[in-house]
């Protein structure tokens, strides 16, 4: 069973990596006008595609708290 701190470094680790995805993809999406047509859609299918797997995991999480209610 995890302890308080196991969890709380977990959570830590966690909101470290999504300032990190949200940060990095702001600074490659600023210069992204500078590049090809082709190559501008490509980030915007990258982009999108991270954002639904992102939603995903937070129906995992509503739904794992939900069915602990």
């Amino acid at each position: 069973m995890p302890n308080e701190g196991e969890l709380s470094a977990e959570l830590q680790g966690l909101n470290k990596a999504a300032v990190d995805l949200l940060v990095n993809v702001h600074i490659i999406s600023s210069i992204a006008p500078r590049w090809p047509d082709e190559v501008q859609g490509n980030w915007l299918d990258e982009v999108q595609q991270m954002r639904e797997r992102l939603d995903d995991y937070v129906r995992v999480a509503q739904e794992f708290a939900s069915a602990l209610d």
